[in-house]
C-alpha cells in the first residue's frame, strides 16, 4: 500500500548536488529560545532532503 509523507520545512538552502535521477539538497533552519537566565539563544540545524522522482529532482535542481 502507498502512502504519502508530506512536510514543511522553512530554511535558507546550503547546496544542491544532482545526481542521475536523484537531487540532494541541504536546508539550514534557525532555532531561538531563551535560557533559564533569560538570555537570548540561537542554533542552526541543517538538514538533508533527498528527492528520489526523477521529474521532481531535476525541477528541483532547476529552481
Amino acid at each position: 500500500m502507498k502512502s504519502v509523507n508530506r512536510f514543511t520545512i522553512h530554511g535558507n538552502v546550503g547546496s544542491v548536488a544532482s545526481f542521475d535521477k536523484s537531487t540532494r539538497v541541504n536546508i539550514a533552519t534557525n532555532r531561538n529560545w531563551r535560557d533559564e537566565q533569560g538570555h537570548a539563544k540561537e542554533a542552526t540545524d541543517w538538514v538533508q532532503v533527498t528527492v528520489l522522482e526523477e521529474k521532481q529532482a531535476a525541477w528541483v535542481a532547476e529552481n
